[in-house]
């Protein structure tokens, strides 16, 4: 049976009031499936364990143990409250996070979130040239590449790209760093063998608009992820272990090595017991060793006694 329930929002001041009647919050352990965010901080500052469990070990508990029925919050809370219980001695809590750690922490997850918002506006750029314009897409191998994402500020229809040359390509590919193998003749040759884009002049002023915003959208965010991608070594610098640099052995070294000479010192002598033979043959139930008999030459006598009865030559 449940002693209350009641809605929790991530910003619920009155949460730890509330748990404050259950008794002290060291006793009190809250069990999430998912660990982190703003009410995690906020038990673990109050003094509550977390234990973090798998959505999937509540997902087979509950096929397991609890009844069919509709499923709600509130009796997925149950489920896990009741998995805690009866399952608190093989969970662990989680330690609560220092503001070092917590730091980069957000760095790195927000990093990643602004990685995957710019992996979806690239397929949306990409999908956009392939109905509209092919050959923009096709004249760089990444369409989210600096040099590709200027092209498409420079000529973001197909109207705008039909006279440049080849002169002219060399200068762009120049001025904005092209480090390609592709010459200028060979990029205008993708460009033209690709098929042709829309050549109705109010779609090709909307294809104008839509691009220039989808590749403004594709600069911020490559912007901002090599922002946080400089930010990360700062915010993360006491995570890794602080080793002191290897020095080169000096010369007090080598005169205590024998001989002066440079290299790891030498390994000493194994001075314990070994045992015979015979022992590990027990050891290993196996017949205790025999020597190896010499191989017979071809022609030679099987026996030693034969050599003496054989006749005469």
């Amino acid at each position: 049976m449940a002693a209350a329930s009641w809605p929790a929002s991530r910003s619920d001041a009155g949460l730890l009031r509330r748990l404050a009647r259950f008794g002290d919050p060291g006793g009190l352990p809250v069990a999430i499936e998912r660990p982190d965010g703003c009410l995690v901080d906020l038990l673990l500052e109050a003094g509550h364990p977390v234990v973090p469990v798998k959505p999937n070990a509540i997902k087979t508990w509950r096929e397991g143990e609890v009844l069919p029925g509709a499923k709600s919050d509130a009796g997925d809370a149950a489920v896990i409250a009741g998995y805690l219980r009866l399952r608190a001695h093989r969970l662990r809590a989680a330690a609560p996070y220092s503001d070092e750690t917590r730091a980069p922490r957000t760095v790195v997850r927000t990093r990643g979130d602004l990685a995957g918002i710019r992996v979806a506006a690239t397929n949306q750029l990409s999908a956009l040239l392939d109905a509209h314009w092919p050959g923009a897409r096709a004249v760089f191998a990444d369409v989210e590449s600096p040099v590709s994402l200027e092209f498409l500020s420079r000529y973001p229809t197909p109207a705008a790209a039909a006279h440049p040359g080849e002169k002219r390509m060399a200068a762009f590919c120049v001025k904005h760093g092209y480090s390609g193998r592709r010459t200028a003749a060979q990029l205008l040759a993708r460009l033209r063998a690709a098929p042709a884009g829309t050549g109705l002049e109010a779609l090709t002023e909307a294809l104008r608009d839509a691009v220039l915003a989808a590749v403004a959208v594709l600069m911020a965010l490559t912007a901002s992820v090599k922002s946080l991608d400089q930010a990360v070594p700062r915010r993360g610098h006491h995570l890794r272990r602080q080793q002191p640099p290897r020095q080169p052995p000096g010369r007090e070294d080598l005169r205590r090595r024998p001989g002066g000479r440079q290299g790891p010192p030498p390994r000493r002598p194994d001075t314990g017991p070994r045992l015979d033979p015979g022992h590990l043959a027990l050891l290993a139930r196996r017949s205790p060793l025999r020597p190896r008999p010499a191989r017979r030459r071809p022609g030679a006598p099987r026996h030693p006694a034969s050599r003496l009865n054989a006749p005469a030559a």
